[in-house]
């Protein structure tokens, strides 16, 4: 590694700045290096909570740096990012309804970087649909989850995602209720 220092120190801080913040369905109010914001979306692009029986929900994690320094999360694959649950859905009372997703396709050879300012954004549909596959956007990773089995249509009912993330040394837990009427 050609600046072995910097790059440690980049990390330490932010790990130290990722002990500050949280996922929530806002972007973090505090001034550290990263903001992390778990949502969920309509097919038309919207921001939701609401969702009519037969709709298909997007969900989407979004990574932003906030500072003016690339930050480097060593990590080997993505599935360390973001872990086997990945926007795993349950109902109100707990049964696990699976995720919308069957594996990752990893492109994050050793580590996860974001430059400075850059925001990073993982998209997954509950229905496979073949109009959500890519946003030609090279910060939106829409197709790094395979799949090959399709999930059924969610009945009525009062639902949620939550799942865990990992920032360098930091477990970052993401939830979110939605229901469909």
């Amino acid at each position: 590694m050609k600046y072995p220092m910097k790059s440690s120190f980049v990390l330490l801080v932010g790990v130290m700045l990722l002990s500050l913040m949280g996922c929530s369905n806002k972007e973090s109010e505090l001034t550290g290096a990263l903001d992390v914001e778990f949502s969920l979306m309509n097919e038309k692009g919207e921001k939701t909570n609401e969702f009519s029986e037969g709709e298909n929900i997007i969900f989407r994690l979004e990574i932003k740096n906030n500072s003016d320094d690339d930050v480097v999360l060593a990590h080997t694959n993505i599935a360390d990012i973001l872990g086997h649950n990945a926007f795993r859905v349950y109902t109100i009372d707990g049964k696990d309804m699976g995720t919308p997703w069957d594996a990752f396709i990893d492109d994050f050879l050793g580590a996860f970087l974001l430059s400075a300012h850059q925001t990073r954004i993982a998209e997954c549909p509950w229905m496979n649909t073949s109009g959500l596959t890519d946003t030609n956007n090279e910060n939106t990773y829409s197709g790094l989850f395979i799949k090959n089995r399709a999930n059924t249509k969610l009945s009525t009912g009062e639902y949620y995602s939550k799942f865990n993330i990992k920032l360098g040394n930091e477990d970052i837990v993401c939830k979110q209720a939605f229901n469909i009427k």
